[in-house]
């Protein structure tokens, strides 16, 4: 167990927050090594906490099998035990049960993330818990608890993530369970209506305070990073069911595809079919602009964050993008400019930082997307410019009758010069 949490420690931190006396490789090694009796013996709290501290080292690698694997091992020791039902905890003290619910409601986030990550259903089923969720107030115990910038409003952190785990099992159902792969278009639609119901309620439960747009203000950095992993997961489940995800290939493969093709007829100017805009569309851009606002606060920005809110960040990304092709921005070309930019730079970076493949990949498509969007931009404004400059043109030849009509002398000819106008804009 000390070796899990020694781990945990470096995997997590920021570089030179801890004093390293190993690393994190070190210690799991030496957790690894012992694995065998962790779920062979007699099953206590302290063996799925083991596993599930082991889950989480495991969850940000770019081989999930492991993780996998000891997540499905991790729920069925606690099943064993019936973490899953509150007649396990009736003959326990109440600090003894709340340990026992939270560790379980762990097991449960780390299940519902790694499902949608693998395309796999969920071990844990919703009909075979019989739990209450993390309470909404706080009495006397505030761990899960996190509090506004005003340093009054408080909020069940961790509640809220049992919540949004809960919706991400939703959203299996919606896009790759087996019922889902055999719906109808309608059925299709009807579903992604529901999700995007239950998400929006989520969000509308959530204070003020702790919105993205507050936080973006509030120079709290060690607050947005928590909300920012949080909200980074509520981007990818609208991002997954609108089929505008990074992280999901067949889906994100199907709809890049026809944005490519849209986008690169609007920009040669030819004719195109209906824009690929999916439903929900502009809820799931204004998140994405508040969250790549958010993003942006969080320095720096360690290993873990960066892996865990990557593929949200690569959605929001793309959505922006695509966003100026279709010709939505409402007044917002300016600042999506600026964080698409700025996304562009944080992308290269990790391109360059991890060479990993689906990387590159992203990063060519939003450049092609961005070459796009700013050719439609540029065709979009030339000829309000085509028609200030002739009309400046205009004006100098009839002063310049006027001026010989009343034979007004020279040295008080007012000359109208064309470059009074604003330039052309080279990019918008």
């Amino acid at each position: 167990m000390i070796n899990v949490v020694l781990a945990l420690a470096h995997h997590t931190s920021r570089s030179g927050d801890i004093t390293s006396t190993g690393s994190t490789e070190t210690y799991l090694n030496n957790a690894q090594s012992v694995l065998t009796q962790v779920i062979m013996r007699e099953t206590t709290l302290i063996n799925v906490q083991i596993l599930i501290g082991m889950v989480i080292l495991f969850w940000t690698a770019d081989d999930l099998r492991p993780a996998l694997v000891l997540i499905a091992t991790a729920l069925r020791l606690a099943h064993r035990l019936g973490f899953h039902s509150r007649k396990s905890s009736e003959n326990l003290g109440q600090t003894e049960s709340i340990q026992q619910n939270r560790v379980f409601w762990m097991a449960y986030i780390l299940d519902r993330d790694m499902s949608l990550y693998s395309k796999l259903a969920p071990v844990q089923l919703d009909s075979e818990i019989d739990l209450d969720l993390p309470p909404l107030e706080a009495e006397d115990d505030l761990a899960g608890f996190i509090f506004a910038p005003d340093g009054c409003t408080k909020m069940n952190f961790f509640r809220a993530r049992v919540e949004l785990a809960r919706i991400q099992g939703k959203v299996y159902e919606c896009v790759y369970s087996a019922a889902a792969q055999k719906a109808s278009s309608e059925e299709k639609s009807q579903n992604i209506a529901q999700v995007f119901a239950i998400l929006n309620t989520w969000s509308s439960q959530i204070p003020q305070e702790f919105s993205a747009s507050i936080l973006s203000q509030a120079n709290m950095p060690v607050l947005s990073r928590y909300l920012c992993i949080l909200y980074s997961t509520r981007l990818s489940c609208r991002a997954l069911v609108s089929f505008a995800s990074t992280c999901d290939s067949f889906h994100y493969s199907r709809w890049m595809g026809h944005l490519r093709d849209y986008g690169g007829k609007v920009a040669a100017g030819q004719e195109a079919s209906h824009a690929p805009m999916p439903q929900g569309w502009q809820i799931l851009v204004e998140e994405c602009r508040e969250y790549m606002t958010l993003s942006t606060t969080v320095v720096p920005r360690d290993n873990f964050f960066i892996r865990m809110t990557l593929c949200a960040y690569n959605s929001g990304l793309i959505s922006l993008t695509a966003n100026r092709i279709f010709g939505t921005l409402s007044g917002t070309e300016e600042s999506d400019m600026e964080l698409t930019r700025t996304g562009m730079l944080y992308l290269e970076d990790m391109v360059t930082q991890t060479d990993r493949k689906i990387l590159h990949h992203i990063r060519d498509s939003v450049m092609q997307l961005r070459s796009y969007a700013d050719l439609i931009s540029q065709r979009t404004h030339e000829p309000i410019w085509s028609n200030v400059n002739s009309r400046v043109e205009d004006l100098q030849s009839s002063f310049s009758e006027l001026l010989q009509d009343q034979h007004i002398d020279e040295d008080l000819t007012l000359h109208f010069d064309s470059n009074w106008a604003p330039s052309e804009p080279s990019a918008w």
